[in-house]
């Protein structure tokens, strides 16, 4: 419509955010409509995602000149997580590729640690975090909680200095200290993580 063509990978603009808002009304489609919309998803994100050992991201988009890597929660890694996490679990291939995607997903957050943006959801640690306990919800791994955890202590600093320096806090759900807030909640009380908008309405 604009010019070039551009595919997006992460949970705020792209195929994995489409991809969970359809997995969250798995119930209103036909079981064959599931499969594909799972398959194909799986499939993009396998083939697009640059790994490295056991970790893994996804560029920006594919629009040529633009092949950042951010490892943030609206473009990279942690939002993939937070999106995929919800797909059913079960013996087929896809499912262990998911697997095997979402742990390296998880692995490049954690050793990237906490974001120097802020403390925020949108792009700052709660986001990342809020990876980490979506993999905590998914298989049940202490680690996984430990790190969402560690993350919260840090987010919790970054939002104190950054008072600090404004003279004031930031009042918004997704860039601001309410997300923040959300986030700590839901690192107490990890079995009933959702994201904001997204995940809980």
């Amino acid at each position: 419509m604009f010019g070039p063509k551009r595919h997006y990978y992460g949970a705020c603009h792209g195929i994995a955010g489409n991809a969970n808002i359809l997995l969250q009304g798995v119930d209103l489609l036909l079981d064959i409509d599931t499969e594909v919309i799972i398959d194909r998803t799986i499939s993009t994100l396998d083939i697009s995602s640059k790994k490295e050992t056991n970790l893994a991201n996804w560029i920006l988009c594919t629009k040529p000149n633009i092949d950042k890597l951010l490892v943030q929660w609206c473009h990279g890694a942690a939002g993939i997580v937070t999106a995929m996490a919800r797909t059913p679990i079960d013996d087929s291939p896809n499912s262990k590729r998911l697997d095997d995607l979402l742990e390296k997903a998880g692995e490049l957050v954690w050793k990237a640690g906490p974001l120097a943006k802020g403390s925020n959801i949108c792009h700052g640690t709660s986001g990342n975090g809020y990876a980490f306990l979506y993999l905590y919800k998914r298989w049940g791994n202490a680690v996984w909680l430990d790190r969402a955890r560690r993350f919260a202590v840090h987010a919790i600093e970054q939002c104190q200095k950054d008072r600090l320096v404004y003279g004031q806090g930031r009042h918004t759900l997704w860039t601001g200290d309410a997300g923040l807030a959300i986030y700590l909640h839901h690192c107490l009380y990890p079995n009933e993580t959702a994201i904001p908008g997204l995940d809980l309405f």
